[in-house]
């Protein structure tokens, strides 16, 4: 169905009312607030039209109207238009970050508190995917003379340690010796790099450092499989709970085991979608207890290599214009920050 212009505004001007005030809205709000230029009674069967075509809805037959999941989306889609944020707002995020420490980790964390800060709702940031990750370093410390600690350190802040067994007595001169030679071959590669390369370099060891390429392979193929290190990052789930919407508890209850449940979440959060930024709505979402709720979700890049991506949770009745602008900004914020932190490494 192709608007008019004028129903367009009505409809626009509607979602507006909505958002500021969670309440249905009337024509006499439109017109008093909206300067549309036309009567009340235009603009109520401009409504009423805009409710045929499933644009919005009528809660009470004496009620005003509230937009729907469809009139969120034609808005979404068509009417708004996104613009980049002011200095002043890019650089009050900005300074959210200054006591953050140079650990991909802490900087994840700091940025889930900073977007509920900023937008008043739900955060949520998914950790650069582990086949991405690059290797840092590997070290090794004698924990008696046949046990050494290994400890695997990735760019994404994942520290894996693993205690073998070694064929010698573990002289820490030695051990260092062995890390310098291991960390010449492996340093900087991408963690699915490493397990290809450790294949060859295993077939080439034939004593004392094979021990340790085998354990090396053995442990960063235990962290590639183990899909728990896929971690996500959340903050602000107190916030969804302010809502108007969401004042029903058996509600509020389904959003948040959801939100809790690391293993849905990644499924939910669209970062197979092809467009750097998405936003799902209503009945969009591929949980039916989040269909009050939308997700505005950016992704961020490592390198050029996608990473991970930044969400937020709120009600469909959400401001998008300014949701979607500091999504967008933090995500490309954060993708800066890594990649300095990448080139101080």
């Amino acid at each position: 169905m192709v608007l008019t212009p004028r129903k367009e505004a009505v409809l626009q001007a509607v979602i507006h009312e909505y958002i500021a005030t969670a309440v249905p809205v009337g024509s006499k709000a439109v017109v008093e607030k909206y300067n549309l230029g036309v009567s009340s009674a235009t603009i109520r069967n401009d409504m009423a039209e805009l409710e045929e075509y499933g644009y919005l809805s009528q809660p009470h037959t004496s009620a005003g109207r509230v937009p729907t999941d469809q009139g969120y989306r034609f808005y979404v889609d068509t009417l708004i238009r996104i613009r980049m944020l002011t200095e002043a707002e890019q650089k009050c995020i900005r300074l959210e970050y200054e006591s953050v420490n140079h650990e991909i980790e802490g900087l994840l964390q700091e940025t889930t508190r900073v977007m509920s800060l900023v937008t008043g709702l739900a955060s949520l940031v998914v950790a650069p995917s582990l086949d991405n990750s690059v290797l840092r370093c590997i070290e090794m410390v004698p924990l008696s003379t046949s046990k050494v600690l290994m400890v695997l350190v990735t760019s994404a802040g994942l520290v894996e340690n693993r205690v073998i067994d070694v064929p010698f007595i573990a002289d820490p001169l030695e051990l260092r010796h062995i890390c310098m030679y291991i960390n010449e071959r492996l340093q900087g590669l991408r963690l699915a790099t490493v397990r290809q390369r450790l294949l060859g370099e295993r077939l080439n060891q034939v004593r004392t450092y094979k021990r340790f390429f085998d354990e090396i392979f053995s442990l960063v193929q235990h962290i590639l499989d183990d899909r728990s290190h896929e971690r996500i990052y959340m903050e602000g789930v107190s916030n969804i709970i302010s809502q108007p919407e969401f004042q029903d508890i058996q509600a509020l209850r389904g959003i948040i085991a959801v939100l809790e449940g690391d293993l849905a979440l990644s499924d939910l959060l669209c970062q197979d979608s092809d467009t750097s930024i998405n936003v799902t709505i209503g009945h969009e979402n591929r949980h039916d207890v989040l269909s009050a709720c939308s997700i505005v979700t950016a992704k961020y890049y490592i390198d050029d290599d996608l990473a991970g991506s930044i969400s937020i949770v709120g009600p469909t009745r959400m401001d998008y214009v300014d949701i979607i602008e500091k999504v967008c900004f933090t995500a490309d914020n954060l993708s800066r920050m890594i990649r300095r932190i990448g080139t101080a490494d």
